[in-house]
């Protein structure tokens, strides 16, 4: 079962390589470009995400931008799926994603980590509309 989350917030703990996967259900050559990388909650868990697209091109470009201290990663409308017993995390056509962005839950949940605020902004929105 998949439900869509309407906010989620996590620091990113590690960005896989940036790949082209060839596209199942589409025609043959067509490729894609994914990312996959895993984000720590507050309580240290780790949920694995997954971007692709243009959305995977965007996020990788802004990680290559903002990352060196720590990173945030907000999500807005993700897919939230429970699958291969993990909790994962996927775009789905009106996910944005922003990293370290200007906003007071971001600050927030920097307090709760009791991690000094280091972050660089990237002020562009990944995805979306």
């Amino acid at each position: 079962m998949c439900n869509c989350c309407p906010y989620l917030i996590g620091e990113v703990a590690g960005v896989g390589s940036f790949d082209l996967a060839a596209c199942l259900g589409k025609e043959v050559g067509h490729e894609y470009k994914n990312i996959m990388f895993d984000i720590r909650d507050t309580s240290d868990v780790l949920l694995e995400c997954e971007l692709s697209g243009s959305v995977a091109a965007s996020f990788y470009a802004d990680w290559n931008r903002v990352k060196g201290g720590v990173v945030v990663c907000v999500f807005w409308w993700a897919a939230v799926d429970f699958y291969r017993g993990k909790t994962t995390i996927c775009e789905t056509s009106p996910t944005r994603v922003m990293l370290n962005p200007p906003i007071p839950e971001v600050d927030e949940f920097m307090s709760r980590l009791g991690k000094k605020k280091s972050l660089r902004c990237s002020s562009r929105i990944v995805g979306g509309v």
